[in-house]
């Protein structure tokens, strides 16, 4: 493991600016030395130094500027010094806002400020978040039982077994189903006795077996002449995998209990966890590709089926449900498979300034932008999505306006002196 500090990107300007000051020095020694062979400059005259970024800032002999910190360089000869060579707003025009600062074009070059115009560029963003396989929820059936009893003949033993629609479970023994049918029994005997006055009583004899989940087969064989029974058949609703069993022989069942889970295995669905941000970029009906974790080089097309009403306040995300399109490879997907969801979004035209000419705050962000005559004002901005070195600003900058996308920091430096900003 290196034991190096990772260089940031503050680190990196303070460098581009050091390296400025260096080129500035070296070419003002140059000059220096040129003049004194030229004998302008005497053996005995005292030269002067300054800063290249503020040329108020003048010394006997070499130092570092108190302003900025930069090495004093020689002044060109033939320069006269001036009270201030760089202003703010005073010296700016006066509908300029606080902050403005003015260069000179020495120092602009000396410096090395480089102004670029905002642009617009279409943007194409591509959405990735994790997620997992999951079954279809309309292809899912829960057998249960509404009537007390006890079990026995189960068909099923483990999970993972296939099974097929109208396939008998298990059977359920209960003492109170024999007396649902004992009253059919008994409404049918008095419908026969009085006719159509004992209709009500076999049809309420009736719908109480329905409610107590008696299929209809059952019910018509006790209407049409059969005997109330004690033991009630349980069969499969639905062709299917096994995914739950709570059902074992001999164990007593109350109303409710679930003892068989039956999923269509052939009806998968997807559900991943989007960032807040990435989920309201996207709708209803979106088409997106699910790629298997293991199998990279399959995906599968699909489309959002369901977007969650709201957003999960602990991880800020939002959950995004996805129904598949096409067929799966035989064993790609099965239920808790993990996937990558992605989503291409339409190009759209933003606009675009390096990512360098932006200032960011704790709270803001701001650019320096070329008011012409030298100037250059400060002005809020809001922040975008990043293309590589590039930013896109949302608001505050409009497309042809000039920024200086190098020499900010110091355009930023030299607005906070003099306005008085932390």
């Amino acid at each position: 493991m290196s034991d190096e500090t990772p260089i940031t990107p503050r680190a990196r300007k303070l460098a581009g600016v050091a390296r400025w000051a260096l080129v500035v020095g070296f070419a003002a020694l140059a000059a220096l030395g040129a003049a004194i062979g030229a004998g302008m400059i005497g053996d005995g005259d005292t030269i002067p130094y300054t800063c290249p970024m503020h040329a108020q800032i003048v010394n006997d002999g070499p130092g570092s500027c108190p302003i900025c910190g930069m090495d004093l360089v020689p002044q060109a000869v033939g320069s006269t010094h001036t009270t201030s060579s760089t202003h703010t707003t005073s010296d700016a025009p006066t509908d300029s806002p606080p902050g403005t600062v003015h260069v000179t074009t020495a120092q602009a070059r000396g410096v090395g400020v480089v102004t670029v115009a905002a642009r617009m560029q279409p943007l194409t963003r591509r959405i990735r978040a994790p997620g997992r396989v999951d079954v279809d929820a309309n292809a899912v059936s829960i057998v249960d039982v509404r009537l007390p009893g006890w079990l026995s003949g189960l068909t099923v033993r483990s999970v993972g077994e296939e099974v097929r629609r109208g396939a008998l479970l298990a059977t359920l023994t209960s003492p109170q189903l024999f007396d649902a049918e004992s009253e059919l029994v008994a409404a049918r005997r008095a419908a026969a006795a009085l006719g159509t006055s004992g209709e009500p009583l076999l049809e309420a004899a009736r719908a109480r077996l329905a409610a107590l989940g008696v299929p209809a087969s059952e019910v018509a064989r006790v209407s049409n002449g059969g005997a109330a029974a004690t033991r009630l058949a349980i069969r499969a609703p639905r062709d299917g995998v096994l995914v739950a069993l709570g059902a074992s022989d001999g164990a007593y069942v109350a109303p409710g209990s679930a003892l068989f889970t039956i999923a269509d295995l052939s009806r998968l669905a997807v559900v991943a966890e989007l960032a807040e941000n990435d989920a309201s970029a996207l709708d209803v009906g979106s088409a997106v590709r699910v790629t298997p974790a293991s199998t990279p080089e399959r995906s599968i097309a699909g489309h959002i089926v369901l977007l969650a009403p709201s957003v999960d306040a602990a991880r800020r995300t939002r959950s995004v449900r996805v129904a598949l399109d096409d067929a799966a490879p035989s064993g790609a997907l099965v239920p808790g498979t993990a996937v990558w969801l992605d989503a291409e979004l339409a190009p759209r035209s933003v606009l675009v300034v390096p990512r360098d000419a932006v200032l960011s705050g704790a709270t803001s962000a701001r650019v320096f932008v070329d008011a012409g005559g030298g100037h250059f004002a400060p002005r809020a901005v809001e922040l975008g999505a990043e293309l590589g070195e590039l930013v896109e600003i949302t608001t505050g900058l409009r497309e042809g306006e000039r920024v200086a996308a190098v020499g900010a920091f110091l355009l930023d430096a030299e607005s906070r002196f003099h306005t008085g900003a932390p």
